[in-house]
């Protein structure tokens, strides 16, 4: 964004014998950052626009006709800035309070039509670079530190008429401080994601044991109809790997959601693809072989609760034939038909 300014002496009507030092400006795109006190827009290079503060100064007000450097202009509106914080400005008081920081000795901006500023001795300009934060990524920030060392020597010859350039503003110290911040961030994210990736997995184990032990009665069911340990627990695993792959897959896509209405770029490559894959396989792996652990535990202790608590029947798992001694604690029977 650029701004060109020059030195002017201005004859305001209040005072037309007292000639002020004043600053003339050429404002890209003042509309839209300022607002209007008073008036219109110039909408001729006749016309201008002043900072309410310094038509203040000037004692001027709409429709007053200015001399500046002997040429008239008449006062077409008062404006000021929309947002005194924001970095097009700089925090420059020449634009926010219509004087400089020594007090009212320079009066403005006084803007002018971009074409009228080649008549005042001396103009200069200046360009406000201001970065994107929301297109900006940690990798951006060594190539923006490089360009910034080099403007002065890039832009040579770019623009007609200029003889030097020099920079201001705290653009590298940001950059070299965002830097530093970043590269603690990477160190610490191993062990960040080590922490989460023990969490979850905790979590998982946790949930399969808890989906085969709510089960336990159903589970106790099919032993007794006949199914082997091995089979209850392969069944219980699918059943918990089920269950985890669809909550895995819905955190996935939620966390995607939430990245997006916060703002945030969310790329679907390969690799994220890769680690989507990675973490829902994981889920059900943990979960399952927890619930299948699980119910053969709990299969396994079934069938030591009911060989220790009496004699099998003759419908019952443990009955066999021909009978043979059975021995419990210090308690003996035989088995018969």
């Amino acid at each position: 964004m650029r701004t060109a300014s020059a030195a002017a002496t201005v004859l305001a009507p209040a005072h037309p014998t007292t000639s002020r030092a004043g600053l003339v400006m050429s404002i890209d795109g003042l509309a839209q950052r300022a607002q209007l006190v008073a008036g219109s827009w110039a909408s001729s290079p006749d016309e201008v626009t002043v900072q309410a503060d310094a038509a203040e100064l000037l004692d001027a007000t709409v429709g007053d006709v200015l001399t500046l450097d002997g040429a008239p202009a008449r006062i077409a509106g008062l404006w000021r800035v929309t947002d005194p914080l924001a970095a097009r400005w700089l925090g420059d008081p020449q634009l926010l309070t219509g004087h400089d920081d020594a007090g009212p000795s320079s009066i403005g901006p006084i803007v002018v039509d971009a074409s009228r500023l080649t008549a005042f001795e001396e103009p200069d300009a200046q360009w406000t670079v201001v970065p994107d934060a929301t297109r900006i990524a940690a990798a951006d920030l060594t190539t923006i530190a490089s360009a910034w060392a080099q403007i002065p020597s890039a832009w040579r010859g770019e623009v007609d008429g200029a003889g030097s350039f020099h920079k201001s503003g705290r653009l590298k110290n940001t950059v070299a401080d965002l830097g530093a911040r970043v590269d603690g961030l990477r160190a610490i994210e191993p062990v960040v994601l080590l922490l989460l990736a023990a969490a979850a997995l905790v979590a998982l184990l946790e949930l399969g044991r808890l989906l085969a032990s709510n089960r336990a009665r159903e589970i106790a069911l099919l032993w007794a109809r006949g199914r082997g340990s091995t089979e209850t627990g392969a069944w219980a695993g699918i059943e918990a790997s089920i269950a985890a792959a669809l909550g895995a897959a819905a955190g996935l896509g939620a966390g995607a959601l939430v990245l997006a209405l916060l703002g945030d770029r969310v790329a679907v490559t390969p690799a994220s693809l890769g680690v989507a894959l990675v973490a829902v396989l994981t889920a059900v792996a943990a979960c399952g072989a927890a619930a299948a652990r699980q119910a053969r535990e709990g299969v396994r202790a079934e069938a030591a609760e009911g060989a220790c608590a009496a004699p099998p029947g003759p419908w019952s798992r443990s009955s066999r034939w021909p009978p043979r001694p059975s021995r419990c604690g210090s308690c003996a029977f035989t088995a018969a038909r």
